[in-house]
């Protein structure tokens, strides 16, 4: 299937050149772009090319705010203390499911 869109794709051009041949070689020229669509075209690549701002949280992601809730024993202190009792486990999982 490559091969044949190579040979058609190169078959294509050359009729081309015999038709461009035929009718004397005119001159292929173009206008020139005036300075002002020059600028609005730079101006709308650099604004579609500018660096996007970050979110704080990416979408689809869960809150870890819990985390930082110092009063709470299912913070991350919590989570660390040796003495960590299956209750305050419980306690994160309905924080997460909630989030």
């Amino acid at each position: 299937m490559f091969y044949y869109r190579m040979v058609n794709t190169v078959l294509s051009r050359d009729k081309n050149w015999v038709r461009w041949k035929l009718e004397n070689c005119p001159e292929i020229a173009r206008d020139p772009i005036s300075p002002g669509d020059y600028r609005d075209a730079m101006e709308a690549q650099q604004a579609v090319s500018a660096p996007r701002k970050m979110r704080l949280v990416p979408m689809g992601s869960m809150s870890m705010r819990f985390l930082s809730e110092a009063g709470d024993m299912s913070s991350l202190e919590g989570l660390k203390a040796p003495n960590r009792s299956e209750t305050s486990l419980s306690r994160l999982l309905d924080l997460l499911k909630l989030t």
